[in-house]
């Protein structure tokens, strides 16, 4: 229990006493007044006057003041109620004198709760707290069963003390019938005795009534008879003798009467005693089985503690789970908020998604029709070079050709026009030769050889030339049709490569309506960086939708654990109350037989007291179970707020989809 809410409880408690003075509470005048309204009788005004004021400033005054009122409730505690607080921890009063401690004060203050609930007018009282608030209600009467919890220990230790009295009044008991036992057999012999006696009495009596009858006789005859006489004398003696013995025996009998008298009183007495042990043994009999009767409600009331102990901390376990229940709630309308403003932006990037794929795609697809294009004209510019430079070759070629044929051509004509004489124009005619003649002495051959040869050597050459003009008409043809070809195709790419332009022209008029190629490819890279970003960010977005769909998901089990913890605790609390119900009706029975006549009012008082606990943990329960349905009637919009959303995303993207 804490000491400052406690001391917070029974100051307001003090404010419902209507006392004039209740600032200041460590000089003792205010807890003075308010004993004097509990008890004036004990608390009177003549002990009113001891109390000192003007102690403000003075702590050995205050100390004294408090003191004395300690010392009151003390002996309050032990005569009226009969209990004594060994065990309750004490005020210091010197901590509440010199800095108003309030945990000491808390101490002082419960004891003076105690006389309150405890006096004759405690009715009054205990109305008085249960108009308090329940929250000081419930703190006030922990302080009072902590109290009584300490008087019922002090009262198992009486009731040991009682057992063990009991146990030596038994033993003493037994020694006593024992006792009375053994005086029973000795009356029991002495009456015997007195008995016999009496015969051997009422024998001696007849037996001197003869001897007086014989004496008289005697004394009739004569003197002169000395033999009888002298046996007279013989049993006179004798008969004093015997008289002497029976008047010691009459003593004795005197004294056995007596002795019998005192054993017969003693024997009285020790039935007396008997009686009132039996009685005692009854009335211990009795204690003990309310000995046990009270262990067992003892052992009932800590089991009823146990349970009143755990029902608090699951009650306080049960306003954690409304605290977590309200935060889940919290953080599942703000996951929900988060939730339809992450679609939002799904939806919003998924459209700009969209567009930049487009876009791209339209991009790398003029891309590599441009880079195509480009490499087509590439290799019809090299193969135009190529068959450029072949033509040229094949030109000069010709020319050289063309520029040979002439001169063999007059070369024949000068050898159709030779005569055999003309042999010093030989060298001349060497020196006009070519070829493998040129190598050749063949002025030094005969004629008719030299003149064989050289018109070999002609048609030779002729062929050759025929050979070369008909490779050189087939090349031309060749690549006059290849040049045709490659014209074609050149006319092709011009088109396809005007398209292109045209298309490029009018993408980047659609971009930014920039005609400078830098401006273009700034776009390009700024094209690029935002569907670099647009990618990551849409990859981020799917990373948190997937984190938020988990998040969902955590929270889903959390709150299908909270339903079953919050229908377990449910079923839990209703066997509780049944629990609750039955020892509430044993708790009445135990009090019908605990409690006499007289305190019935109190008994109806604590019965209402009980009554009106019960029924607010039944309002409570009732609260509770109201609180579980709102929570089941939220989980189920929840869910039918996701199934709708879920609809509503399909709907959403199925003709993005078909769009894409």
């Amino acid at each position: 229990m804490d000491r400052r809410i406690l001391f917070d409880s029974l100051i307001e408690w003090v404010k419902t006493l209507n006392l004039d003075e209740t600032e200041d509470l460590s000089d003792g005048r205010t807890i003075a007044l308010c004993l004097n309204n509990i008890d004036s009788i004990h608390f009177n005004k003549v002990w009113l006057q001891t109390i000192r004021t003007y102690s403000e400033n003075n702590c050995r005054i205050k100390a004294k003041n408090l003191h004395e009122i300690l010392t009151h409730i003390i002996n309050y505690y032990s005569k009226i109620f009969d209990q004594s607080l060994i065990d309750f921890q004490m005020p210091n009063l010197n901590m509440i004198a010199e800095r108003v401690d309030e945990i000491e004060l808390s101490r002082l203050l419960q004891l003076v709760l105690g006389c309150a609930v405890s006096c004759n007018r405690k009715e009054f009282y205990i109305e008085r707290i249960m108009s308090m608030e329940k929250s000081v209600q419930h703190i006030l009467m922990n302080a009072i069963q902590e109290l009584m919890i300490k008087d019922n220990r002090k009262n198992q230790e009486d009731y040991s003390e009682i057992e063990n009295q009991l146990k030596r009044k038994f033993e003493e008991f037994n020694r006593v019938m024992k006792e009375k036992q053994d005086i029973e057999n000795r009356s029991h012999e002495l009456g015997l005795q007195i008995s016999t006696l009496e015969m051997e009495k009422l024998h001696l009596i007849q037996q001197t009534t003869k001897l007086n009858k014989c004496i008289e006789t005697f004394e009739n005859r004569s003197e002169t008879d000395t033999v009888p006489i002298g046996r007279y004398r013989i049993l006179q003696e004798e008969i004093q003798f015997q008289q002497e013995e029976i008047l010691k025996l009459e003593i004795a009998v005197e004294d056995c009467k007596t002795k019998c008298d005192t054993l017969h009183e003693d024997n009285e007495n020790l039935l007396k005693r008997n009686d009132d042990l039996m009685k005692l043994a009854d009335d211990a009999r009795i204690l003990k089985d309310e000995l046990d009767v009270f262990r067992n409600e003892c052992e009932k009331m800590t089991k009823l503690q146990t349970t009143i102990d755990s029902y608090k901390i699951r009650l306080e376990e049960m306003c954690d789970l409304r605290k977590q229940i309200k935060c889940l709630e919290e953080k599942n309308f703000r996951l929900l908020e988060e939730k339809s403003h992450l679609e939002q932006e799904n939806k919003h990037t998924k459209l700009l998604q969209t567009q930049v794929e487009f876009h791209k795609k339209t991009h790398q697809e003029l891309y590599h029709k441009m880079s195509e294009l480009q490499c087509l004209a590439d290799k019809t510019e090299f193969e135009k070079q190529l068959n450029e430079e072949k033509f040229k070759s094949i030109n000069e070629q010709k020319l050289n050709l063309i520029d040979e044929i002439q001169l063999l051509r007059k070369r024949n004509e000068q050898l159709e026009n030779i005569d055999p004489d003309d042999v010093p124009e030989e060298p001349n005619s060497s020196d006009v030769l070519t070829g493998p003649l040129a190598d050749l002495n063949i002025f030094h051959l005969p004629v008719e050889i030299r003149q064989h040869f050289i018109r070999l050597q002609h048609e030779n050459e002729m062929l050759k030339l025929r050979q070369t003009e008909e490779n050189n008409n087939e090349r031309v043809l060749l690549l006059q049709a290849n040049y045709e070809q490659l014209k074609h195709r050149n006319n092709q790419l011009n088109n396809e490569l005007r398209i292109s332009n045209q298309k490029i022209l009018e993408l980047e008029a659609t971009v930014n309506d920039s005609e400078n190629t830098i401006e273009t490819t700034n776009l390009k890279k700024t094209l690029n960086r935002t569907v670099s970003y647009h990618e990551e960010e849409s990859i981020r977005i799917k990373a948190r939708i997937n984190e938020l769909q988990k998040r969902l998901e955590n929270a889903e089990k959390q709150l299908i654990e909270k339903d079953t913890i919050i229908s377990r605790k449910t079923s839990e609390l209703a066997a509780i109350n049944e629990r609750y119900r039955e020892y509430l009706e044993k708790a009445k029975m135990v009090l019908r037989q605990m409690v006499p006549h007289n305190d019935s009012s109190l008994v109806n008082q604590e019965l209402h007291s009980l009554r009106k606990k019960f029924n607010e943990k039944n309002r409570k329960l009732k609260g509770l179970q109201k609180q579980c349905e709102k929570l089941k009637n939220m989980k189920e919009n929840q869910e039918k707020l996701f199934v709708s959303a879920w609809y509503s995303l399909a709907t959403q993207l199925q003709p993005n989809e078909f769009e894409a």
